[in-house]
């Protein structure tokens, strides 16, 4: 007889090997993805990447021949512990000849019971690398989908794929119906190996206990229980039953055990996911086990299980994490951006945060009985398990800490900034580096200065205003006439790859703007510098990270030119060309955002 509780853990330590497995198999694909998806996520290259998924199973499958040994060392000292803990159990409520007659037929059940397992084992390598493909291909389509589209950029799309990979997991078909032949049931690959594993253990060892009990001549079983138990295991947990139909000893009556709890049917005693076994009893000898068991807190059996299943989902949880952080290192791995970067800190603060939870529900929990509830199961938070994390220095102050700190009122006090028009000049540096504001706290103390340094000093305030428009407006002059300085071809050149216009629409539209005069309300001249066109080129040609209102600009101004070429005024042509390239309205709702944020 096994314990409940015993069979719960059975599977634990072949599902860690597993969990390996699986972590070999995601980085694998998502390394795939990172070094070939750039190539393009178009109808020819979503097919491309599609056979190229194809062509990686025989990597996946070489890495579970690569865990094989670890996997069957696995299994073989799970079955000895499991059965040899049965049969120490079963033994020892016999007369001494009847142990020793059933003794000697051990080894060979262990190795018949390790040989089911890994032929259960076998079925499912193949469903766990056919599993890793289906996922690939999911997340492949779901990239191509958002590309084409134009919803994402190729990279953005491939980062999110790789994220998606890593925290969905492979998954495995646990159960068929076997007339139509259709997927009833679908584990994560951990899951299903653990209950293969515990399920082939409480089968098999409960064939051990009849074949025990058949050699020894009893004729009388207890059935295990355990708090929680569902209502139709429940009335017959705890009790004894005949292996010979129903039969009436010393004046008392048994039921028949096959009849009452329903062995060997897929709902009955070791059925799916049950956790009752039984053992030999002899009359007049104690009994194991309670019709109505306690828990050793005291808490009744509905708590004890609410609270075995919170354990349950945080587990879940901290495993999923660990794989996300093994995606998120991935991408930082093929491109060290501070914002890659900044996932992994975050991620890594998350996890934390997880495991620092786990023990205090834990703690709390076994507050609430006068035993404990709950213990840590460190095999049931595996996840491959942690990936090699670059270390970072990330200061851990949040924005307004360090706008708060005496080294940024020094600088502001120097400069006669505003601490406002900083904080948005910041923002500003932040999103033109395509760092999120929520990730500042995970830059370096070093990189913090260094953004803030480079906003202030740029006056790139997101809103001038105040004594922030001075600043603004003699930063717009300042880099107009550096781009009137620079070599015109090279700088047309690098508008029309930005925006991707025609090169001759991009000369136009940087004639129009920046060269030639123009006949406006007051006199014939160039136009003004603007400080919001002086951000958006900067953007579009210097930090190559435009906004959506930067690759309109010059659009606007090309269909501007070419309308007063075809005699119309400035401010007509202005309002026409506005029709299709509204850059004053996209820019007011951006600064709108912004003030809202």
């Amino acid at each position: 007889m096994l314990d409940p509780d015993y069979l719960d853990r059975a599977g634990d330590m072949v599902a860690a090997v597993y969990g390996e497995i699986e972590a070999d198999m995601l980085a694998h694909l998502c390394r795939l993805l990172l070094d070939k998806g750039a190539e393009g996520l178009g109808q020819r290259g979503t097919t491309a990447l599609n056979l190229l998924a194809q062509s990686a199973a025989p990597q996946l499958m070489a890495f579970i021949e690569r865990h094989r040994e670890d996997a069957n060392r696995a299994v073989l000292r799970t079955v000895e512990d499991a059965l040899g803990r049965s049969d120490r159990s079963d033994l020892g409520r016999m007369p001494k000849d009847a142990r020793d007659a059933a003794g000697r037929t051990l080894p060979r059940q262990v190795e018949l019971t390790a040989r089911g397992i890994a032929e259960i084992l076998a079925r499912d390598n193949v469903d766990m690398a056919q599993g890793a493909l289906s996922l690939w291909n999911r997340c492949v389509a779901e990239a191509a989908a958002k590309v084409n589209t134009g919803a994402e950029t190729a990279e953005r799309a491939i980062h999110r794929a790789v994220r998606r990979m890593m925290r969905e997991g492979i998954s495995t078909i646990a159960y068929r119906d076997a007339e139509t032949g259709r997927q009833t049931v679908v584990n994560r690959i951990d899951v299903a190996v653990r209950r293969h594993v515990r399920t082939q253990i409480a089968q098999d060892g409960m064939r051990r206990t009849l074949d025990v009990c058949g050699g020894a001549g009893i004729r009388l079983v207890e059935v295990s229980s355990h708090g929680g138990a569902r209502p139709s295991h429940a009335k017959w947990q705890g009790r004894v039953y005949s292996l010979d139909g129903d039969v009436e000893i010393d004046g008392v009556r048994y039921r028949d055990f096959y009849r009452e709890t329903g062995y060997g049917k897929v709902d009955g005693l070791g059925g799916a996911n049950c956790r009752h076994s039984f053992g030999p009893w002899i009359p007049g000898t104690p009994r194991m086990y309670s019709p109505n068991p306690g828990h050793p807190s005291g808490l009744p059996s509905d708590e004890v299980y609410r609270l075995t299943q919170g354990q349950r989902r945080r587990e879940r949880d901290i495993r999923q994490t660990k794989r996300e952080l093994a995606g998120a290192q991935l991408i930082a791995d093929k491109d060290a951006s501070m914002a890659n970067i900044a996932e992994v800190e975050k991620l890594k603060a998350k996890l934390r945060g997880q495991q620092e939870g786990m023990r205090r529900y834990i703690e709390e929990a076994n507050r609430k009985g006068k035993a404990a509830v709950l213990q840590r199961s460190p095999n049931r938070e595996w996840a491959g398990d942690m990936p090699r994390i670059r270390k970072t220095d990330a200061s851990r102050r949040t924005m307004r800490e360090f706008m708060d700190g005496d080294g940024v009122r020094r600088a502001l006090k120097a400069r006669g900034m505003d601490k406002n028009d900083a904080r948005l000049a910041l923002s500003a540096e932040l999103e033109a580096e395509g760092i999120p504001e929520q990730s500042w706290r995970y830059l370096s103390g070093g990189r913090q200065r260094s953004l803030f340094k480079k906003a202030v000093n740029s006056g790139a305030i997101s809103q001038p205003m105040g004594a922030g428009r001075k600043r603004a407006e003699a930063h717009a002059k300042r880099y107009y006439e550096e781009l009137a300085n620079r070599d015109r071809a090279s700088t047309i050149a690098k508008i029309a790859e930005a925006s991707g216009m025609d090169a001759t629409e991009a000369e136009r539209a940087f004639m129009h703007l920046f060269v030639e005069e123009h006949d406006l309300a007051d006199g014939h001249r160039k136009f003004d510098p603007d400080y919001y066109m002086a951000q958006s080129i900067q953007r579009l040609i210097d930090t190559g990270r435009p906004l959506p209102h930067d690759l309109v600009l010059f659009r606007h101004e090309a269909l501007e030119a070419r309308y007063m070429a075809e005699g119309m005024t400035q401010g007509q042509a202005h309002d026409k060309a506005n029709e299709l390239y509204n850059y004053q309205k996209m820019l007011k709702e951006w600064i709108d955002g912004k003030e809202a944020a």
